[in-house]
């Protein structure tokens, strides 16, 4: 699956794949066992090639379809809110949910 994502997301962005070598200080021959899945990348180079295309580690290993992880999305206003929410109780997250639409009605 990995070597089909690599392959996939390097041809979505045009790119060669010595263009995706010289950006991950590799090979051609080496991106050429990856997309055939005769090699596998090690950690740094899987971190390496998310960062090239944007996408979470889970994307790259095929264990979600959604491209990037939500709190990438956020700016640090909206991650700090999305911290303290999810350190409330049921309860508090639910007086919150009430509050909000309370808000949003006015």
């Amino acid at each position: 699956m990995i070597s089909d994502r690599i392959e996939q997301l390097r041809i979505e962005n045009r790119m060669t794949q010595k263009q995706l070598a010289a950006l991950l200080e590799v090979s051609q021959a080496t991106i050429s066992k990856y997309e055939g899945g005769k090699r596998s990348p090690d950690l740094h180079i899987l971190c390496r090639i998310c960062h090239v295309f944007g996408v979470s580690m889970d994307y790259l290993l095929g264990l979600s379809e959604i491209r990037k992880q939500a709190d990438s999305l956020l700016d640090g206003n909206d991650r700090m809110l999305l911290s303290m929410y999810r350190s409330l109780t049921d309860t508090q997250k639910e007086q919150v949910s009430v509050y909000i639409r309370m808000l949003i009605q006015r």
